[in-house]
């Protein structure tokens, strides 16, 4: 039985989402697909505090409260005491680090104002469950929020998903024709063969309309004849620079090089038309977001696996 709890939406959920689904619609399913997957790997960052400092927290204040107990049990026990001091100052220092770094985030104006911000996001980091309206506004994640956030749009656009469950992650996945493709995050966009490679043995439900209650489902997974090569790299190679309009007669004094290493993509993933369209878009965005306006100057793009079967971008550009 799959715990639902942090996946479940509200009538507020599905309401304020709708705006952003509505932006997100493509002309295609496929296409609004790869529009929510590009939009939260732009807008929306990985929570670590949430993920991370919460439950090594949690840990600490169970520790603390057991060796209390031991020394109202043993007063006599120096280390005991020793060792309180130490978790408690490590859950006072994990407490601060949080309050630092969320000072930075807090959009109030006023001490007690962004004060009072910053207490409700340390509140809500401990928290199983956060709705879609606190995800948008502090544009912050995990998986689950990811997986939550992505089902509310799909839900205010009609289309059917399914949730992935795997270990302590989950994700959202769509059928396109035979083929199931995963919005898990961050570009690119997967079928699900490709990405159980990644992940391995997941559990497949198909919720209802506020995902209070998961379905199990026996999905029959179709592995994609064709997987990504040097050929299709080539092809890749040719779109990405059509997007940027790549002209190697650039201008400029001097011509210099620079790599980029995409580690979200290996030779033998799966590729069909639905991933070469999201694997140019995510190359694209990578190399705007490294060059940002100057990007036209770049001369010339080469696409290649190195040695550790890692995609790497070579560019050439100029500079005057």
């Amino acid at each position: 039985m799959v715990d639902t709890g942090c996946i479940k939406l509200t009538k507020k959920d599905i309401e304020d989402t709708k705006e952003l689904a509505e932006r997100l619609k493509g002309g295609t399913k496929i296409d609004t697909v790869i529009n929510i997957l590009e939009w939260q790997d732009q807008n929306i960052n990985y929570w670590h505090e949430r993920y991370k400092i919460s439950i090594i927290t949690l840990i600490e204040v169970i520790l603390a409260f057991l060796l209390i107990y031991f020394i109202i049990q043993n007063i006599n026990k120096p280390l005991e005491y020793i060792l309180l001091s130490g978790i408690i100052g490590a859950i006072i220092g994990n407490i601060t680090y949080i309050y630092l770094k969320y000072s930075h985030l807090t959009k109030k104006k006023g001490f007690m104002s962004n004060l009072s911000e910053i207490l409700t996001m340390i509140w809500k980091t401990f928290g199983i469950n956060i709705t879609i309206f606190d995800i948008l506004n502090y544009r912050l994640a995990i998986c689950r929020d990811y997986a939550k956030l992505t089902s509310a749009i799909l839900h205010n656009l009609n289309i059917e998903h399914y949730f992935v469950f795997i270990n302590r992650h989950v994700a959202v996945a769509v059928k396109v024709k035979d083929t199931y493709y995963v919005i898990d995050q961050k570009f690119p966009l997967w079928d699900i063969n490709t990405w159980i490679k990644k992940h391995r043995n997941p559990k497949i439900y198909t919720p209802n309309k506020d995902n209070s209650k998961l379905s199990p489902v026996n999905v029959e997974v179709y592995e994609l004849k064709n997987k990504i090569t040097d050929d299709v790299l080539k092809k890749i190679e040719v779109d990405v620079k059509n997007e940027l309009r790549i002209d190697r007669k650039k201008e400029g004094t001097i011509k210099k090089s620079h790599s980029i290493k995409l580690y979200r993509i290996s030779k033998g993933d799966g590729y069909d038309n639905v991933i070469h369209h999201s694997l140019v878009r995510y190359i694209v965005n990578e190399i705007k977001n490294e060059f940002l306006t100057n990007y036209k100057n770049i001369s010339s793009i080469k696409l290649k696996f190195d040695e550790n079967n890692c995609l790497t971008v070579n560019i050439e550009y100029v500079v005057n």
